[in-house]
């Protein structure tokens, strides 16, 4: 039996909180040989590339793939995922929403082991395809009494700070945060 969970799903029904709980206990297993995972592999074809990435997870009883493809006609990434204990019950995860929760609670996760203090400021590097999940998930951790945002093109740290719906301030240099502190 394959599932399917597209992004929507899991934009809906999967909480940065509880995503940065489940990568700790994904890293402390690790770091026992609990579970196990292999380097990307990339394929570079003339227009795109392809990677792979596959591991295990014990505790949760799970081995799987994630995979993409990126390239001049864009990209997609996706997840496979098989349960040990039963091989025919297989998800498969669209993994573009996937992969920015992830990313956004990894970073959360460990600046909560990092600082200890609740109200912070901070500045994201880059106004791309995963700023918007690393603000938001840092935000879920913490009070933001300052946020800034700095892109090589100012008008791109502009047009993200419109969109945003967290307050954070465009600034043209990469140090100027560092004054406003």
């Amino acid at each position: 039996m394959i599932t399917y969970i597209d992004d929507s799903d899991v934009k809906n029904n999967l909480p940065v909180r509880e995503c940065a709980d489940e990568l700790r206990e994904a890293f402390i297993s690790y770091g026992k040989g609990e579970s196990d995972s292999s380097p990307r592999d990339r394929i570079n074809g003339k227009d795109f590339v392809f990677s792979t990435m596959p591991a295990f997870y014990e505790k949760r009883g799970i081995a799987g793939l994630k995979t993409y493809i990126f390239g001049k006609n864009g990209y997609r990434f996706f997840v496979i995922i098989f349960d040990t204990a039963d091989p025919q019950r297989l998800y498969a995860i669209d993994a573009n929403v996937l992969g920015q929760i992830r990313t956004g609670a990894i970073s959360a996760m460990v600046t909560s082991m990092l600082v200890k203090k609740k109200a912070i400021n901070y500045t994201i590097i880059g106004s791309g395809f995963q700023a918007e999940s690393q603000l938001s998930s840092i935000s879920e951790f913490y009070h933001l009494e300052n946020a800034y945002v700095y892109s090589r093109t100012f008008d791109h740290a502009r047009k993200f700070a419109q969109k945003s719906s967290i307050k954070v301030e465009p600034v043209k240099t990469f140090l100027a945060f560092w004054i406003r502190m």
